[in-house]
């Protein structure tokens, strides 16, 4: 508990230092962005701290992080001085809504740091890779680190999120191995203050009192984090034995079957059967997947506990949609003017957006994207609508900012390698409807619903618009325009360029398209509607917050609509890794609709519509009462249902019988105490130097020494490498050498390689035995002493680089 409330007291405190940072940069929200001052913090001052470290101006260390911190209470403390006064009487005026976004930070903190102190072992999954990264990063004196898993090379991957963690963890000084599972508490803490004061400043700018948009923000975190989709219950349904063959080859859902003779429970009883929720979508043979897609969800992300750029991204795309607010609440025009009048905003807007490719590269394109919308959407208001001033204008304002978020982050860009191959066309499978509502059956429900709403009071919605009708028609099109075009030249001229690589990227016939056309065709509506009466409404009306969220609606749906028609071609030759990160930004921006989208469905009025009289005599019915109640009920049903995956998969992941810790390791104390030892000893004993260990598949426990202690191995995850890199040869014939090594019995080529790769430590372990045998190395006494030796661990180290004495492990015997 003691690092847990260290952890906790340091976020804190990055949160007061930022403080008047953020009343000022958010001068025109609500609530002044004051719960977003924690990740603002975070990210200000890691940056610092990795760019001085690019250009070996400061060391990683402890003091340069404290010296960047009091750099910034100086900055912080200038502004408080001159701002004392109003933000006092805001704070008072203020207290109910930054007490409650207080609150909701610490509960789900500690709510986080319940489920993961029952399940904190980083043995599975992506854990191992994103602790290596930690590690790495904590071992570096200078950047870019070295990747753990490729001594030699730095690391060519998005890790700005581990970056950032590793910068807690360097300032409280908190073994890695806790660290790591404090961080996945942290995260969802703040994503969920951030996302509740994100919504509470729309629901106040739409004219709520306080107490009301306090109440109806809490909605936010709830859709983002704490609910699940709804193929839970269908897990329900087999758990109960109910449904015939029939029904479940129809479900066509894989690992779930019909289960006859089976006692019936409330919850699953299937190892992990949790996993099955995450994916869902996929077309099944003879139960081979054809259409194998990931569709996680936050809840499941933090359950699972990877620390993985999707998850660690997710705090700061809420930080850049409050921007993007702030920014559309300006009442200057934008322009050359408005970034000298506002250059710190200008600047902070730059560094956020900029950050997200180094945190994870998938969401820095579309929350450009979505800076640019609210830009142009902006300038259509500020200008009414003139071309020519609305394009000077917001081209003005976003070169630069565009500009400068790559800048900023040049080095990241110089240093990273990549799979992506191009963009293909979606051919023959795409989502089966059943499976798009079981994701998004709630938030279709309450945002379609804002959506058709908000119709009633748009103002100038009859009026003649053509510019503002035009423009929407072509980008609500267009991509299927696009995709049509592709894929019915391909199938009319014989010929598809990736056709040999993706068997996915050719349709069957014509009717394809007039099929695929019918399916997303309510999804286009909804991205047209959603678009046009937002241009009405920056157009014609005063409030930002409608506009602001028919825009999320819009981006949410035409990412939904994008991703039945094309994907990111890449090393697993399907549309996995787009649907898994197109549908976890869908999420984030469709669950804040939502939440806003019950406060306006609940303050405005059912609207009314003029129906004709008709010959035929139809009974009463109180029309507005039904709808009232009926969509009430309706919604409570979807939420029950969308609780009942968290609540299981909950209580599956805490059913466990071993003592609560948070230390991700604590599993190697049972299994292999001796492993534990020497990794706690090459972490935190042993001077920094490359290590080599037996290489092994992904997934399993090869490579844990490297990922536990950041000291880089000659290879590690060789799949993972050859994603991040886009190809094996960076690291061909490392394999075969690590075997020589271990197995050669010429003691000058034995050296040579140690040479080539500026080995210090050699690991011998329960794997090494296995896997090489090792009848040599210990006839290496020439240039190698053992260093740590205990019953089933040796590591030895160069005896020309080695000035320590062997240590005695205290569950083995004295080396």
């Amino acid at each position: 508990m003691f690092h847990a409330l260290t952890w906790l007291f340091t976020a804190e405190l990055l949160g007061i230092i930022a403080l008047p940072l953020a009343f000022t940069l958010f001068r025109r929200l609500p609530d002044r962005g004051i719960i977003l001052s924690k990740p603002l913090a975070l990210l200000l001052s890691s940056y610092m701290l990795w760019i001085l470290g690019l250009a070996h101006i400061l060391p990683n260390s402890r003091f340069s992080i404290i010296g960047i911190l009091l750099v910034l209470a100086v900055i912080s403390t200038t502004l408080l001085r001159s701002k004392w006064q109003e933000i006092v009487v805001f704070v008072r005026k203020e207290r109910y809504a930054l007490i409650t976004a207080e609150l909701v930070f610490l509960a789900f903190f500690f709510l986080w740091l319940g489920i993961v102190s029952s399940a904190p072992a980083i043995n599975h999954t992506e854990k191992p890779m994103d602790f290596a990264f930690l590690n790495s990063i904590l071992r570096s004196t200078y950047f870019p680190p070295e990747d753990p898993w490729l001594s030699g090379h730095s690391i060519s991957y998005y890790y700005f999120g581990h970056f950032m963690m590793a910068f807690l963890t360097k300032l409280t000084a908190i073994p890695s191995n806790v660290s790591y599972n404090l961080s996945i508490a942290l995260i969802p803490a703040m994503l969920a203050g951030g996302a509740f004061s994100l919504v509470y400043n729309l629901i106040r700018i739409s004219g709520a009192t306080v107490k009301t948009a306090v109440l109806f923000a809490l909605a936010a975190p709830l859709f983002i984090i704490l609910i699940g989709n709804l193929e839970g219950i269908l897990e329900f349904v087999q758990a109960r034995g109910w449904g015939s063959e029939g029904f479940w080859s129809w479900v066509s859902i894989k690992g779930l079957a019909a289960v006859p003779g089976t006692d019936s429970s409330f919850f699953p009883g299937d190892h992990w059967w949790w996993w099955r929720g995450t994916r869902v979508i996929d077309t099944l043979v003879d139960g081979r997947s054809l259409d194998y897609t990931i569709t996680e969800f936050p809840f499941f992300s933090f359950l699972l506990g990877d620390l993985h750029p999707h998850v660690t991204a997710l705090p700061f795309l809420v930080l850049n949609l409050a921007l993007g607010l702030n920014l559309l609440l300006s009442t200057e025009v934008l322009g050359l003017r408005w970034l000298r009048n506002n250059p710190w905003e200008a600047a902070a807007i730059t560094l956020c957006l900029g950050s997200l490719a180094f945190i994870n590269i998938w969401d820095f394109p579309i929350f450009a994207l979505l800076l640019v919308l609210l830009v142009l959407v902006k300038g259509y208001a500020d200008w009414g609508g003139q071309v020519r001033h609305l394009l000077l204008s917001s081209l003005s304002t976003l070169l630069p900012i565009l500009l400068g978020g790559v800048v900023l982050f040049l080095p990241f860009y110089l240093t990273l390698g990549s799979q992506a191959k191009g963009i293909s066309t979606l051919g023959e499978y795409s989502t089966r409807p059943v499976f798009f509502f079981l994701i998004w059956g709630l938030f279709l429900v309450i945002s379609g619903t804002f959506l058709i709403k908000q119709l009633a009071n748009t103002p100038g919605l009859w009026e003649k618009n053509p510019g503002a009708l035009s423009v929407v028609a072509v980008i609500t099109t267009l991509p299927f325009l696009l995709w049509a075009g592709a894929e019915l030249l391909a199938l009319w001229v014989g010929f598809n360029s990736t056709e040999e690589f993706l068997a996915l990227s050719l349709i069957d016939g014509e009717d394809t398209v007039a099929i695929r056309f019918a399916k997303l065709l309510p999804g286009m509506a909804i991205v047209a509607t959603a678009a046009y009466t937002m241009l009405l409404r920056m157009k014609h009306s005063t409030n930002r917050a409608v506009p602001f969220s028919l825009l999320a609606l819009a981006l949410g749906f035409y990412l939904l609509v994008g991703a039945e028609l094309f994907f990111l071609v890449d090393l697993f030759g399907n549309r996995m890794n787009t649907v898994f990160k197109v549908y976890y930004q869908a999420w984030l921006l469709l669950a804040i609709v939502s939440a806003y989208g019950l406060y306006y469905v609940a303050s405005s009025p059912i609207p009314s519509f003029n129906v004709p009289r008709v010959a035929v005599r139809l009974p009463s019915i109180p029309v507005k009462g039904t709808l009232k109640f009926g969509w009430i009920g309706l919604v409570t049903i979807l939420l029950v249902l969308s609780l009942y995956y968290p609540v299981g998969s909950a209580l599956d992941r805490s059913n466990s019988s071993g003592r609560r810790t948070l230390d991700g390791l604590a599993f190697l104390q049972n299994t292999d105490p001796d492993e534990y030892e020497a990794i706690r000893w090459l972490r935190d004993e042993a001077p920094k130097g490359r290590i080599v260990e037996a290489v092994g598949g992904d997934y399993s426990a090869f490579g844990r020494i490297s990922s536990s202690t950041g000291l880089p191995t000659v290879l590690g995850w060789k799949s993972h490498e050859r994603q991040w890199r886009g190809s094996s040869k960076p690291f061909e014939g490392r394999e075969e050498q690590v075997a020589e090594i271990y197995n050669n019995s010429d003691p000058v080529l034995v050296q040579q390689l140690l040479d080539t790769y500026d080995i210090k430590y050699i690991y011998v372990g329960k794997r090494e035995k296995t896997k090489y045998g090792l009848a040599e190395i210990e006839n290496f006494s020439s240039f190698l002493e053992p260093v740590f030796k205990s019953k089933d661990v040796v590591i030895y180290g160069r005896i020309p680089d080695q000035g320590q004495e062997t240590i005695e492990s205290p569950n083995g015997n004295t080396g």
